[in-house]
Order: C-alpha cells, then sequence, then structure tokens
C-alpha cells in the first residue's frame, strides 16, 4: 500500500526534509506551509488523499458552474 503525507493541521502535501543535529532539532520532515512537524499521524494511504482530491475539484466545479449561472 502506498502511504502518502499529508498535514494533520493545514491540509497540505508539500513538505521538506530537515537533519537534526548534536544539539537536538527536528530530524524528519515538516510541512512546506505551516511548518508542522510531521510524524505518523500525518500518515494516509494514497487512494484517501486521491479520493479527497477528486472530491474537492469536483466540489469547485459545480461550485463554479453555479456561480457563473447567475
Amino acid at each position: 500500500m502506498i502511504k502518502m503525507l499529508r498535514c494533520g493541521q493545514c491540509g497540505s502535501t508539500k513538505f521538506f526534509f530537515t537533519e537534526g543535529n548534536n544539539s537536538g532539532g527536528h530530524h524528519g520532515a515538516i510541512c512546506a506551509c505551516c511548518r508542522k512537524q510531521l510524524n505518523s499521524q500525518d500518515t494516509v494511504a494514497g487512494l484517501s488523499i486521491l479520493s479527497k482530491a477528486l472530491s474537492t475539484a469536483l466540489a469547485e466545479k459545480v461550485l463554479n458552474q453555479t456561480l457563473n449561472k447567475q
């Protein structure tokens, strides 16, 4: 199963990796939008992300069509 990262705070799928250092610091990934440190709770199944993205795209399309009719 494919796992993907999605920020639990803002929903973004954009992230970058960080390197810890000897005095601590975060070693892993953080959200590129809100800078939240990502963890295992931010890991979701790829199909779940795809279905949410398609639902969002469909909702936006319907909303745009409705607004254009007015």
